[in-house]
């Protein structure tokens, strides 16, 4: 790529100015402090005890709090900050197994743990925001354009950490935060430097990126809508952003602005991007309009080609995202989430089950160990299910150079000094603190058994509602009482009674944590009505192997529902969207009726359910024709690109 010039002079033109940018009010550092020096700073990041993550991540952070808080020049500023880099990053990918894929709500020990997390990067940023506000002020005796350029970059990178993490914890954004993001990315394009690339090095992975790329990753992670996802699919889309970013473009003054796969977000104002189809913008130079269409395009084709089976996020052969997060992401890039009915302030008290085990469970009231079911089935095709006395039925599984001598006009990089070897590998017990707080004062394992022990009992729990709407409820998720934990995308069983099991099915659509002590979440109801059902894989013919009857499938079955065209039709839900269309089942339901029924179509699926529509299939004469292939549920999202 050619050098890129400003066609102004930064210096001149931005010398006693400001960003806005947020830092901390500074004083002279202590004569004696290693942080003056980086060759000091290096042998005390060389002497931090890195087996023991919890006071490997205090002194860290203490650190960071009393550097930011020194007068120090930039310059050694940027050497000593580079320094901790690698450092913070290798305590935070340790610290991730407190909070990842443990459930919500959290435990006081796991949000305190991703809040340090939060807090580590948010003190690096701040570092780089000190250099940016510093040489823009006019403060430096010597102003360095790449070292401006890098700082940007860097200060831009981690605040989108901090909104990873406030992601993650599903809370909300951090006051100031999309305003000095958007003030980042205006100010460097107004002086053409945001298409310069830029060097990322972290222990052994290191990215190219320019500042633009790095915005519109941030953009697109924002639109995705991340109270929507499940904590995987939040990480999975962060990661990816980045790639997908080239696909994207920014419309001119002059270009035509389409209402559905386009973003609109002003660069003077602490706002995160809005969809078009909710505000379209009026063009001006302060506003930045981020064009989809290619992109979502491209996230289709994928799409198409990932197999249907499987229910993993990513497959590491493969680097293959699965169809439930593709489907998802092109759903809100296309156009946001619509609410189709009017929320009414309603408080009143739902029975609630978790999981597709525990309702299955209630609603079979004799429990697995007495359920009836077929004693033996016939290797005849389009033989009758028979009737036999009670079996245990099995349950399912659960599922150190110069820093500065490494830059270049063509590809500005930072590379920290040299350090010794680390261990990676070591996951030890956190025994620090954040504060005053430990991070093991909780024991998360006896929560998380409490939880599992309720769901494999099939107990419930009460509810208050904040509002309900014809489509589902808005539930205040109680935190004070060890309540099971959730997850976006989840069953729950709504309004059994203790003395006559009778349940709707809803899905937990998004959850929004206030703080560690207040959780609410949405729930849409997708089934008024369910009832238990145990099915059997049967071949094309009609018969079940022998293998097949010893594997029972436990599902439910909805009295009603609706198939992607908005028309009735029966639908069965499983746990999984292993199967594919045309599959044949052999269902035992509660009535100890048994039909052989045919999968017509994928009507919703995520990775802890999948809602298929079915067909009775005449057993004793023509089995059917085929399904006519996957429905195309994109077809009129194209008509409209």
């Amino acid at each position: 790529m050619d050098k890129q010039k400003p066609t102004m002079d930064v210096s001149n033109a931005v010398r006693a100015s400001s960003l806005g940018l947020g830092i901390p009010d500074q004083s002279p550092p202590p004569a004696n402090s290693m942080l003056l020096e980086p060759r000091d700073t290096s042998e005390w990041i060389e002497a931090l005890p890195l087996a023991n993550i919890g006071e490997t991540s205090r002194q860290i952070y203490t650190s960071l709090l009393d550097f930011n808080r020194y007068e120090i020049p930039e310059l050694v500023r940027t050497k000593v900050v580079e320094l901790f880099r690698p450092t913070v990053h290798y305590v935070c990918d340790n610290l991730r197994r407190h909070y990842m894929d443990m459930g919500f709500p959290l435990s006081a020990k796991a949000w305190k743990t991703v809040t340090l997390s939060r807090e580590l990067y948010n003190e690096l940023a701040i570092n780089y925001k000190i250099i940016v506000e510093r040489m823009l002020g006019g403060q430096t005796e010597r102003f360095d354009r790449k070292l401006l350029v890098i700082a940007l970059h860097r200060a831009l990178y981690y605040l989108g950490q901090v909104f990873l993490q406030s992601s993650l914890a599903y809370t909300n954004t951090p006051t100031r935060l999309w305003k000095e993001i958007n003030a980042i990315f205006a100010f460097s394009r107004q002086n053409h430097v945001h298409r310069i690339p830029v060097k990322n090095r972290i222990e052994e992975h290191e990215e190219v990126s320019t500042i633009e790329e790095t915005y519109k990753a941030l953009l697109l992670f924002a639109a995705a809508a991340p109270g929507r996802l499940r904590q995987s699919h939040l990480q999975t889309t962060f990661d990816k952003a980045l790639q997908w970013a080239p696909q994207t473009r920014f419309l001119g003054m002059d270009d035509d602005i389409p209402s559905t796969g386009c973003l609109n977000i002003n660069l003077v104002k602490d706002e995160a991007p809005v969809h078009n189809a909710l505000h379209m913008p009026i063009p001006g130079r302060h506003i930045a309009i981020l064009d989809l269409r290619d992109l979502i395009r491209k996230l289709h084709d994928e799409y198409e080609e990932t197999p249907s089976a499987g229910d993993q996020d990513v497959k590491l052969s493969q680097q293959q995202i699965s169809r439930a997060l593709l489907r998802q992401l092109i759903r809100n890039w296309h156009s946001p989430p619509e609410r189709k009915f009017v929320r009414t302030r309603l408080h009143f008290s739902l029975h609630i089950l978790c999981g597709l085990r525990a309702i299955h469970a209630a609603l079979n009231p004799l429990g697995t160990e007495e359920t009836t079911r077929p004693q033996a089935i016939s290797d005849e095709p389009h033989s009758s299910l028979s009737t036999g006395p009670n079996v245990n039925m099995p349950t399912l599984p659960t599922q150190h150079s110069n820093p500065l001598d490494a830059i270049d006009q063509n590809s500005l990089s930072l590379s920290p000094l040299p350090s010794n070897e680390r261990s990676d590998s070591l996951l030890i017990e956190s025994q620090g603190q954040f504060g005053n707080s430990h991070l093991n004062d909780e024991p998360v394992s006896q929560w998380r058994d409490s939880s599992l022990l309720d769901l494999q009992r099939g107990e419930g729990m009460e509810i208050t509602t904040l509002n309900e709407s014809a489509g589902g409820y808005c539930l205040q998720w109680p935190t004070d009482r060890h309540p099971p934990k959730v997850k976006i995308g989840e069953l729950l069983g709504i309004g059994g009674d203790s003395g006559q099991p009778d349940y709707g099915l809803g899905v937990i659509r998004w959850i929004h944590c206030d703080n560690q002590a207040r959780m609410e979440l949405g729930l849409q109801v997708i089934a008024t009505q369910v009832e238990a059902g145990t099915a059997y894989l049967a071949s094309a013919n009609g018969r079940v192997p022998p293998r097949n009857r010893r594997d029972p499938i436990n599902c439910l079955l909805a009295h009603s529902g609706q198939d992607a065209t908005g028309q009735g039709c029966p639908t069965l839900i499983l746990a999984n969207a292993n199967y594919s269309l045309g599959t044949r089942l052999w269902l035992w339901g509660a009535s100890k009726s048994h039909h052989l029924i045919r999968l017509t179509r994928l009507i919703d699926f995520s990775s802890a359910y999948a809602r298929f529509a079915y067909e009775y299939v005449n057993h004793e004469g023509d089995m059917g024709s085929e399904p006519d292939g996957d429905y195309n549920e994109f077809e009129s999202l194209w008509n409209a690109l």
